[in-house]
């Protein structure tokens, strides 16, 4: 299970059980449970066996995804490994102004911790062209990916859009192959429910599998009031 905390409250990821009351965020849970007490939302993931060789892998993914790892090896990529995500926070900028429903994720996000490990992927002249961030579950062997901030939006021609979306896909291979060296065993992509993002998650094959999240409805009702008195100010 991973606790990771915000200003208020923590969040649990894989936890094995529900607690009758708690002011807590519970996600990611394999339990379907009733409780007045909580909201339950119902969603889907796509998780990659990281027990499997790299060549298996490589036979899961669909043409374009492999055909992008094998072309990216003999790229000018640099892939380095983060416990600080605060740096390339400004990387998020492009994705935002693109898609004013954006939000970015917040900074308390980005910091280190022991449970969180940040990829980034840049290019000589590109720069920085994509980062990940990650939650790790040591004890069920999980990691979550929490976050995938791409800069292609950044970019004009066509040519350097695909590189940057290359760099990307050639960074998720390599942070399962990172992953899987450290003795982890299932890597989830993070959810499977934004239209936009399926189909690029498909690309890199694995399993679809369903999950609940539980919110306090005490904490929901409190978000509507703080909403409602920023609006009237």
């Amino acid at each position: 299970m991973i606790r990771d905390r915000s200003k208020r409250l923590s969040t649990y990821y894989f936890p094995r059980n529900l607690p009758r009351f708690s002011l807590d965020i519970y996600d990611y849970c394999t339990f379907d449970q009733t409780s007045f007490y909580y909201k339950k939302e119902s969603f889907r993931s796509l998780v990659l066996d990281l027990e499997a060789r790299e060549e298996e892998l490589l036979a899961s993914y669909q043409y374009r995804v492999r055909r992008y790892v094998k072309r990216s090896k003999d790229m000018d990529f640099r892939i380095e490994v983060h416990r600080d995500g605060r740096p390339f926070y400004y990387l998020q900028d492009s994705v935002v102004r693109q898609n004013q429903a954006v939000d970015y994720y917040p900074m308390e996000m980005l910091s280190p911790a022991h449970h969180r490990l940040f990829t980034t992927i840049q290019h000589s002249e590109m720069g920085v062209l994509a980062m990940h961030g990650h939650l790790m579950d040591a004890e069920n062997q999980v990691v979550l990916l929490s976050m995938n901030i791409s800069n292609y939006r950044q970019f004009i021609r066509p040519e350097d859009r695909q590189m940057a979306g290359m760099a990307n896909t050639y960074l998720f291979h390599c942070d399962f192959l990172r992953f899987q060296s450290m003795d982890y065993k299932v890597y989830d992509m993070g959810g499977y429910e934004n239209p936009s993002l399926m189909q690029f998650k498909k690309g890199f094959g694995g399993q679809i599998v369903h999950y609940f999240r539980y919110k306090p409805k005490p904490v929901i009702f409190a978000k509507k009031i703080m909403k409602g008195l920023k609006g009237k100010k």
